[in-house]
């Protein structure tokens, strides 16, 4: 039975309309079934998912802090497309931040935190694009949540969430799996022989050669488009 403060028994959290309406536009987004520039439509979208305009409005607005979409006045809502610079800055920002924590995590690490990322970094299979993303933050959160930082960890969750479709782009079209995995397994190595300096350096490399590659694949089929 609801106990009446929108959760149910044992602390779960109740989905709303428009937690579901977001978490449907975003997987859209991120999937690239709604493209950068695309137009969306309350009527359109309310029709489509079958639900009222007011859960459209407030999860395009959810969205909109997340930087997924850009809502203004005259066109209403519009996924977002990032530019070459902002993606370049998204990285560089990534490897200032993440660089940062794992060299604080690391000295008060478990095994099991490493197993658990592990895990993660061998469940992000070839060719399976969906899960990627999430496996991705997984993997690394879990590197660094033993430094204790949660205000740097939202920041940067939201970040990852804004590069996540272009990342898929970027592992599809030059079958990065291989070598993503290749990477995050030797930073785990290294994290486990509590070589901060080379693990630190690893992670940076990892996430620099993604945006270099990312940059050029972007570049190539903005080009191709026009």
């Amino acid at each position: 039975m609801h106990n009446g403060k929108g959760h149910r028994p044992g602390g779960i959290k109740r989905q709303t309309t428009v937690d579901l309406v977001s978490d449907e536009l975003r997987r859209r987004i991120i999937s690239g079934e709604l493209a950068e520039g695309e137009q969306l439509l309350q009527e359109h979208l309310g029709r489509d998912l079958g639900v009222s305009r007011i859960p459209i409005r407030e999860a395009l607005r959810q969205l909109e802090a997340e930087g997924l979409v850009t809502i203004s006045s005259h066109r209403g809502g519009v996924v977002s497309a990032l530019s070459l610079e902002e993606i370049r800055e998204l990285f560089a920002l990534r490897a200032c931040l993440e660089t940062w924590l794992l060299s604080l995590a690391i000295p008060t690490m478990t095994d099991s935190d490493l197993d658990k990322a592990e895990v993660f970094a061998n469940e992000m299979l070839t060719g399976e694009v969906a899960h990627w993303g999430e496996l991705n933050w997984r993997f690394h959160e879990t590197l660094y949540a033993p430094a204790k930082y949660s205000q740097t960890m939202a920041m940067l969750h939201r970040i990852h969430k804004n590069i996540d479709r272009y990342l898929r782009m970027q592992i599809t079209l030059t079958s990065g799996w291989q070598k993503a995995q290749e990477e995050h397994r030797n930073i785990v190595n290294l994290c486990r022989a509590r070589d901060v300096r080379r693990a630190v350096a690893a992670l940076d490399a990892h996430i620099m050669d993604a945006s270099t590659d990312l940059i050029r694949v972007i570049s190539e089929r903005r080009q191709a488009a026009q």
